[in-house]
């Protein structure tokens, strides 16, 4: 076969599948009941309110065994304190914080950090993308706040609109995430409900970063090192504030 045959049979292909017949997207719209989907995301949306202490004890645990650092905090308040604490006891004072509405709570200051310290708060729209991208590569500890945490695996869910927002929780050698009592998921299986539900919407995140732990990977002989493609050392704070 010539390889202009192959190339034209690989356009038919393309363009016999990209009709809105075969659209997975479509279909998936089609064939599910809407209404049955908005009842079990209200049904869930229920239950993190109203059994997050469970929720949140189950979280610890599972935290835990994947190598959460894992502190309940009863305020944004403690929360900023036990954050400063690791300042001090690590010396870290380059801190790149996310510009989310939990992270708005924090009462991070100069006064309450180590000399020098400088704190860079990353916004999507900035104007300068590349100055808030090198403080992200140069910090010793991000902080973010979660879209969800999965108590049974001991997973946040992170996402955001573009790759600044994903270097706050992935390029710091220290990452700290906090959760709020409402935002604890029993398991994947209701995140992945919600996730349909924000698809239906046309919500759907730009991408959407899983992270149970601490970096791990292996090298040819199969031993385990961390922090090589991301942070070695992770804290979950789990704040019970309203």
């Amino acid at each position: 076969m010539s390889r202009e045959s192959f190339m034209n049979r690989i356009k038919e292909a393309l363009s016999s599948g990209s009709d809105d017949e075969t659209n997975p997207s479509k279909e998936l719209l089609i064939n599910d009941d809407v209404d049955d989907l908005i009842d079990r995301t209200e049904a869930i949306r229920y239950q993190s309110r109203t059994d997050w202490m469970k929720l949140f004890d189950t979280l610890t645990f599972s935290s835990q065994e994947a190598g959460w650092k894992v502190h309940r905090c009863h305020s944004y308040d403690e929360a900023s304190d036990y954050i400063a604490s690791l300042a001090f006891e690590k010396n870290s004072t380059r801190i790149v914080v996310s510009n989310q509405k939990s992270t708005g709570r924090l009462k991070l200051a100069k006064a309450n950090l180590p000399p020098e310290s400088e704190i860079t708060v990353v916004k999507p729209d900035d104007q300068n993308p590349s100055f808030n991208r090198q403080r992200a590569i140069e910090a010793d500890i991000g902080v973010t706040g979660v879209d969800y945490a999965i108590a049974e695996t001991g997973t946040c869910v992170v996402s955001a609109s573009d790759e600044v927002g994903r270097l706050v929780s992935l390029a710091p050698p220290m990452y700290v995430a906090l959760v709020g009592k409402e935002q604890v998921l029993p398991s994947l299986d209701e995140f992945f409900t919600l996730q349909k539900k924000d698809f239906v919407d046309g919500n759907a995140n730009s991408y959407t970063s899983l992270i149970s732990g601490p970096s791990r990977s292996a090298d040819i002989e199969y031993t385990l090192v961390t922090g090589v493609h991301g942070p070695g050392e992770v804290h979950l704070l789990l704040v019970e504030e309203d």
